[in-house]
């Protein structure tokens, strides 16, 4: 169940009104140079315009219109605007993330026999990572019509404000892919950048294909864990929480903050009679992430999360047992628009099934999926479309796809959309 986005709706725009000054006089702009010797002064034209000594004028900027706060939850989308004494000027943007030094390079759409620039946001940054929470410096800079004459530059700042999204670990808006590698380091793998592999789009200001990605290191040493799941905020915070049984059969909870890990707190012993945990799904409908497990005679036990840190999870409960035919299990969300969080499981014959969540930790029977998933050594949530249901992605040795799900319980999937991510054991030894 997704978590309310933040109601956030401050906008104090920075607008600059700029006009000429009596004749004779000159024009200065905050954060630009003066005219250049040998100019002339700067006139009003006929159209309003700037015009020098009855000679084209230079680019000289007129107008400025600048969000102070860029909340990518507002509709529609906020752009930021330059107008100009000179039509058809290209503007480009670098925007850079304070805290991260993450960058973003906007350029303007060509609006042809036009004074005015603007630049849109899609809330990407290089590399297709979701740009994060918090304060930005910009840099604009502007290009007189055909390359022609000195450019115009202006800088400023702004922040960022982004709603939370389940299994947002980086602090941007964009749920993750959790990856723990051979040596133990624990990494996001954002969606916005495996939906973005190999992608094509001909349309304009489409971004080129991305080839590979490049992660964000959560942290190191997770190869103490010999099981690990993501059940959401279980523990009751604003983002999402990360628990890891280690080799003695305690479980421990990593709450997540802000882009970072907080130190683990225990939740308890006993937990080495489990072969399989899975997390993600609200399966009571209280709004926050439980878990599930296997045990290794077979049954499944629910866990209800509580909201407290200091104890995280109810007393189990048993939902039913025969869960030994199953060698993976996925608990991704809502996937067919039932009432509560439902269940994918593999069998041994590399069959999926779907259970449906009632919404009450229980699951209506089973319904097949199809075949052919043993191919896959993992199969994690995908992220919630705008309808509020769970895609699926799946990776394996040979390859990896995609599944967009189709709030169906007939058909839950559109046909797999392949990726070029080939999980090796070495780089995706843990994914979920």
């Amino acid at each position: 169940m997704m978590r309310p986005r933040s109601t956030r709706r401050r906008l104090t725009a920075v607008a600059v009104a700029l006009a000429a000054t009596v004749a004779g006089g000159g024009l200065v702009l905050p954060g630009t140079a003066a005219a250049a010797p040998g100019r002339g002064a700067v006139a009003q034209a006929p159209d309003g315009r700037a015009a020098a000594g009855g000679e084209a004028a230079g680019l000289v900027m007129t107008s400025e219109t600048v969000p102070e706060v860029m909340d990518f939850d507002q509709e529609p989308r906020q752009q930021m605007r330059w107008e100009f004494n000179q039509r058809d000027v290209d503007v480009v943007v670098e925007l850079t993330h304070t805290a991260t030094g993450r960058k973003t390079t906007l350029t303007s759409w060509w609006e042809p026999d036009h004074f005015g620039s603007h630049v849109s946001w899609d809330g990407l940054s290089e590399k297709y990572f979701g740009t994060p929470n918090g304060a930005h410096t910009w840099r604009m800079t502007a290009h007189p019509e055909g390359g022609v004459g000195d450019p115009v530059l202006r800088s400023g700042a702004l922040t960022v404000v982004r709603g939370t999204e389940p299994r947002d670990f980086t602090d941007n808006g964009v749920a993750d892919v959790l990856v723990r590698d051979s040596g133990g380091k624990l990494s996001a793998y954002e969606l916005s950048q495996l939906e973005a592999l190999d992608s094509e789009c001909w349309e304009e200001g489409c971004r080129p294909p991305l080839r590979a990605t490049t992660p964000t290191t959560l942290g190191t040493g997770w190869n103490t864990y010999t099981l690990m799941a993501s059940p959401g905020n279980a523990a009751g915070g604003a983002d999402d929480d990360i628990v890891g049984r280690d080799r003695g059969g305690v479980l421990w909870l990593h709450r997540s903050e802000k882009g970072k890990l907080l130190p683990r707190t225990k939740v308890g012993g006993g937990w080495q009679v489990y072969d399989r945990i899975a997390g993600g799904s609200d399966l009571n409908g209280d709004g926050r992430g439980d878990l599930l497990a296997t045990d290794t005679a077979g049954t499944l036990w629910f866990y209800a999360s509580t909201g407290d840190a200091n104890r995280p999870f109810r007393t189990r409960k048993r939902i039913g047992g025969g869960w030994q035919v199953y060698n993976l299990l996925t608990a991704p969300g809502n996937i067919a628009g039932a009432t509560g969080g439902d269940l994918l499981a593999r069998d041994r014959d590399g069959v999926l099934w779907l259970y449906l969540g009632r919404g009450d930790g229980t699951f209506t029977a089973r319904r097949k999926v199809g075949g052919g998933w043993q191919k896959y050594t993992h199969i994690v949530p995908g992220g919630v479309s705008p309808r509020g249901v769970s895609s699926l992605y799946a990776i394996g040795p040979s390859g990896s796809a995609v599944y967009y799900a189709l709030d169906s319980t007939s058909r839950p999937f559109w046909p797999a959309r392949m990726i070029s991510v080939n999980g090796d054991s070495t780089t995706y030894k843990t994914v979920f």
